[in-house]
């Protein structure tokens, strides 16, 4: 095959990564094209929520990806079993009155996992941990912990420790929260570590 043809294929070729926006939210980030997506509309029926008008507007954008080869909705929904390929799930929820009156770093901290408690319980262990400010006033955190499903990080025969990456922007008028989380297990975080980068520096929420 001659260059000139190699190069044309090559250009010719699917992204690897997908290019993803709420611009009602101004939320972006990206993720591995492969990846399945559940939508929104998906994400509430399987939650058994569809129904419901509030829930639907506490979540201006909702969206989840699987990066099983056998990808199921589940695996988003599941918070409490370890995937064993990486997931996925995005979204801005917009708070309510005692949510805004009670945001504080450790609440963005623990919006998905009861963090706090579980290094008090020997249960978790925080890898990276990062406060930030980011364009426009909005802020919040960015980390890497691992969690154990068993109740503690002993040497325990079974013990499952599951890897989450977590981005939590809030805006500067602490009405919006924007995460970002992607978990698997630790085995699987570290093998597709490069592909979890790349997801979690990409997430960004751009200034109105």
């Amino acid at each position: 095959m001659s260059l000139g043809i190699a190069l044309s294929l090559s250009a010719c070729a699917a992204p690897a990564y997908t290019y993803v926006s709420s611009a009602s939210t101004r939320t972006y980030f990206r993720v591995p094209s492969s990846w399945r997506l559940y939508t929104k509309q998906q994400l509430l029926v399987a939650a058994n929520v569809q129904d419901s008008p509030q829930a639907a507007k506490s979540f201006p954008f909702l969206a989840g990806y699987d990066g099983d080869p056998q990808p199921s909705i589940d695996h988003i929904l599941m918070l409490t079993s370890v995937p064993q390929y990486p997931v996925v799930r995005a979204e801005v929820e917009r708070l309510s009155v005692a949510g805004h009156d009670q945001l504080s770093v450790a609440a963005l901290r623990n919006s998905v996992y009861a963090v706090d408690q579980l290094l008090q319980n020997d249960a978790a262990d925080i890898l990276s941990y990062k406060e930030v400010v980011e364009s426009g006033g909005y802020h919040g955190i960015r980390m890497v912990y691992n969690v154990s499903l068993e109740g503690n990080l002993t040497v325990a025969s079974g013990n499952q420790i599951m890897r989450i990456g977590q981005v939590a922007l809030i805006d500067p008028a602490t009405s919006l929260l924007h995460l970002l989380l992607i978990r698997c297990s630790a085995a699987c975080y570290k093998a597709n570590q490069t592909a979890i980068n790349q997801i979690l520096s990409s997430f960004t929420v751009r200034a109105h």
